[in-house]
Parts: C-alpha cells; sequence; structure tokens
C-alpha cells in the first residue's frame, strides 16, 4: 500500500487492519476508481463516506452471517459478534408453569372481591453450556 493511501485510511478514522482496507481498495477498483488522479485527502473522504454506510446499515440490519470470521453480526438493539459455535451448542426447551394470577373485581356498587386463578404460562428456555465450548 503506498503512503497516500495510508495516509488517506489515517485521515478516514479506519484502523490499520488489513482485511478492513483490502475489502475497501478492493470495492473502490471494482467501481473504478483512479486512485493515482486523487490526494490523500479526497481518497479519505471517499473512505470515510463507505465506512459511515456500511456501519449504518449494518447497525440497521437484523442479522448477518460472516462466514470469514464463523460468526453472526446481529444488530438492531444487539450490536454483537456471535461465535457461530456458540449457536450451534445453544439448546432450546419449552416449558410451561403454572402461576396464581390474582384479580380484583369492583362491583358498581363498590364492593370487591379478590380472587386467585391458576394460570399456565409457556416459555422457551434457551442455553448454552460454556463448560463445554472451551
Amino acid at each position: 500500500m503506498s503512503i497516500k493511501i495510508d495516509r488517506a485510511f489515517e485521515k478516514a478514522g479506519i484502523p490499520d487492519m488489513p482485511m478492513v482496507r483490502r475489502h475497501i481498495l478492493d470495492n473502490l477498483r471494482k467501481v473504478g476508481a483512479d486512485l493515482d488522479k486523487l490526494t490523500s485527502t479526497q481518497i479519505g473522504f471517499i473512505i470515510k463516506g463507505l465506512n459511515i454506510g456500511y456501519h449504518d446499515a449494518k447497525n440497521r440490519q437484523e442479522a448477518d452471517l460472516m462466514s470469514d470470521m464463523d460468526c453472526v453480526w446481529v444488530g438492531a438493539d444487539v450490536q454483537k459478534l456471535i461465535p457461530l459455535e456458540v449457536l450451534r451448542q445453544m439448546t432450546i426447551s419449552d416449558g410451561k408453569k403454572e402461576i396464581d394470577v390474582t384479580v380484583t373485581k369492583v362491583s358498581l356498587d363498590g364492593t370487591r372481591e379478590t380472587v386467585v386463578k391458576k394460570c399456565t404460562t409457556a416459555y422457551k428456555k434457551y442455553f448454552v453450556d460454556f463448560d463445554e465450548l472451551y
């Protein structure tokens, strides 16, 4: 990588991660960008714009398989990279539990009656045994 390109990445605030930089440069070449004709500042603005667009899209995305890293990126409110091995080890079980629900009935004349009902609630339990992972 040339000094000009290195400076452009620095100006764009892109960390020194070869895979990320190579990916950005490959995409610039795909669109026919002639980087020799641009200054490092101009290239930096282009790279920064690409980076912002990428991260904005990633943050809005529900999930994305990142097969080269053997992980799944979960966006939305999670914003985490989860190894596929964790997902493979996850067990999901259905459960039911009987609970007491207290209901107070108030009639038009103001009298109150409290009743306790038995109800069943259904749920899913997600479990990963981390001792088995490592």
